[in-house]
């Protein structure tokens, strides 16, 4: 099954996935997942849609996700790890990225992970 959502955050921060020109989420609430703020870095936002969870289960793989990237890249380190966690244990589910490719869930969690395991040990 394939989620489309766009994973704005997840692995962008890292600088590994370029970023496509998609407008929002796709089969998912206008701005649920935060991913147009996330994109235009105005995460005050894009922090507000994710947690108000417009239509999104709050165990939603792409939420937690995006809250969990968006969480690191705000100095909360460890709260979003925490979520990306969440996902990596949760429910395996195939996310539209926002370069357009597709990835599973687990996949994307894990990798945004090692990302933030990778920033703890070079300090």
């Amino acid at each position: 099954m394939v989620i489309n959502a766009l994973i704005g955050a997840a692995l962008i921060a890292a600088g590994s996935i370029p970023v496509a020109a998609v407008p929002n989420e796709i089969d998912y609430p206008r701005h649920s997942l935060g991913f147009a703020a996330m994109m235009s870095r105005d995460f005050v936002t894009a922090e507000a849609q994710l947690r108000a969870m417009n239509g999104v289960e709050a165990n939603d793989p792409a939420r937690l996700i995006n809250l969990g990237q968006l969480l690191i890249r705000t100095g909360r380190q460890a709260e979003g790890a925490a979520l990306l966690d969440r996902a990596r244990k949760g429910e395996d589910v195939e996310l539209v990225l926002a370069d357009g490719k597709t990835m599973w869930s687990h996949d994307v969690a894990r990798r945004a992970l090692a990302t933030v395991t990778t920033n703890y040990a070079a300090r």
